[in-house]
């Protein structure tokens, strides 16, 4: 504890509520439960990252004897005497020169926005800690001042219990985002599937966690071989990837890829692009694919489907080793 019992450790949650950042906050306090600390204060669990919020906690550090402020959701505090960590999660406020996400407008220029102001805010900050070396390019080269105080540590992914597998279930665990591709990806997920029935009669039960309003918006109809799932909490996903015989994740552009290390640490075969960052995060739970074509991901789902599992490999996302680092 800090002078006059003040909690030691100040971390900002806020803006946790959806994909990779809920599953890293569920991981937080998944291990908070297991290792209860008087001398770490969680701040806005439930909350948005708003410019009040943004305020108040800044207040809290001019108030408080924190010897460590941490915030996980991309803006780094900028006030008060504090030793300053901040997680940086997020690639599309780092893009790589000649990438041009397809963004609406509206949300273009939101990141935009957003993108000025976490990059400001990163330049204030003690220790940048990003979840993949890919991801640590990307902020060198748009702040190559931090490249000394970047870490790289992979996410903590908790191993799970593995349910019975259920054969030929494939769970796409994506949320559709115009950037993301979906339409085609899962066009040529279905076109995949109708090869594999085609040439071997293997009957492939597809899942996406999507809605059926998103599926339609997207161009797919109902009679697709897609079943939606609709949007699923970190809890609520668990059991159905724990019965997935192949996890489908073709993201393009992400900072780390949750599915990739969820694969690695339990065991199971991902399909996803072949690249540096899949490789780096998923290990040999990797089928990669160069090209996103029917025929490709066909071969690919072929392989994960017939060859052996790979061994769980948690080892790298130690959720333990990780959040005493952090919280110590």
């Amino acid at each position: 504890m800090g002078e006059q019992g003040t909690p030691a450790v100040l971390v900002d949650c806020a803006g946790g509520r959806g994909g990779g950042a809920a599953r890293f906050i569920e991981e937080l306090r998944r291990w908070r439960r297991k290792n209860p600390q008087e001398a770490v204060r969680l701040l806005g669990l439930r909350a948005p990252v708003t410019a009040r919020h943004l305020a108040r906690r800044e207040l809290q550090t001019l108030r408080g004897r924190f010897h460590r402020v941490i915030a996980l959701n991309n803006v780094g505090y900028v006030t008060g005497s504090s030793e300053r960590w901040l997680l940086l999660r997020n690639a599309l406020h780092f893009p790589f020169p000649g990438e041009r996400p397809e963004l609406p407008a509206r949300i273009a220029r939101r990141v935009r926005a957003q993108s000025s102001v976490i990059r400001v805010t990163a330049k204030r900050a003690d220790v940048v800690v990003v979840p993949t070396s890919a991801m640590a390019e990307r902020v060198s080269h748009h702040l190559p001042e931090l490249a000394n105080r970047i870490s790289v540590v992979p996410h903590p992914v908790s191993p799970r219990d593995r349910n019975s597998i259920t054969e030929g279930l494939i769970v796409c665990p994506m949320l559709p985002a115009p950037y993301k591709r979906m339409r085609h990806h899962l066009t040529v997920l279905t076109q995949a599937a109708e090869q594999l029935y085609s040439s071997s009669k293997r009957r492939l039960d597809l899942r996406i966690t999507a809605t059926q309003q998103e599926l339609a918006a997207l161009g797919l109809p109902a009679s697709c071989s897609l079943t939606p799932v609709g949007h699923l909490s970190a809890r609520q996903l668990d059991p159905l990837l724990a019965m997935a015989q192949v996890i489908y994740y073709p993201a393009e552009l992400e900072s780390f890829g949750y599915p990739l290390a969820e694969a690695r640490a339990n065991g199971q075969p991902v399909v996803a692009p072949g690249s540096v960052q899949t490789k780096e995060v998923a290990g040999n739970a990797l089928v990669p694919y160069q090209e996103a074509t029917p025929d490709a991901i066909a071969s690919a789902l072929e392989c994960a489907l017939s060859e052996p599992p790979p061994a769980p490999d948690p080892a790298p996302f130690d959720p333990d080793a990780y959040f005493r680092r952090w919280l110590s």
